[in-house]
């Protein structure tokens, strides 16, 4: 059972987006993190190493986690509810899938030359390859 976190691979990428991280020298899964190395490894390798995808995955797990830890509480007009945990993670999860699905980050335009006439008419054009 390894951990490690390098934001710079694939591996940590996912890590950072599901907040799975920890700055404890001799971690212990469970108090400090969530994942093992080769949990996060499979994820990626499940969705053809697209991080998005794993990182969906990895938020669904935690909130099929929270799920069975949700509790609602009310004493004395004191509520603790921690129903709506696995609602975040859910949500989380729906967003990382839209990107993942989307492509990530998309260019659609690098620059533009602005040219307004003396009588107000625009002549811009775009200037750069179609993406």
């Amino acid at each position: 059972m390894a951990y490690t976190y390098n934001v710079t691979t694939d591996r940590g990428k996912v890590r950072f987006l599901t907040r799975d991280i920890t700055s404890v020298s001799s971690p212990t899964k469970g108090t400090d993190y969530v994942f093992d190395d080769a949990e996060i490894d499979e994820a990626l390798s499940m969705n053809s190493d697209d991080v998005w995808a794993a990182a969906a995955d990895a938020c669904r797990a935690l909130a099929a986690d929270e799920i069975l830890g949700s509790i609602r509480i009310n004493l004395s007009g004191f509520t603790l509810d921690r129903s709506k945990v696995s609602d975040y993670w859910s949500n989380l999860a729906d967003k990382y899938e839209k990107k993942s699905k989307e492509g990530g980050l998309v260019e659609f335009v690098d620059s533009f030359d602005y040219q307004i006439s003396q009588s107000g008419i625009d002549e811009s054009e775009y200037v750069g390859d179609i993406i």
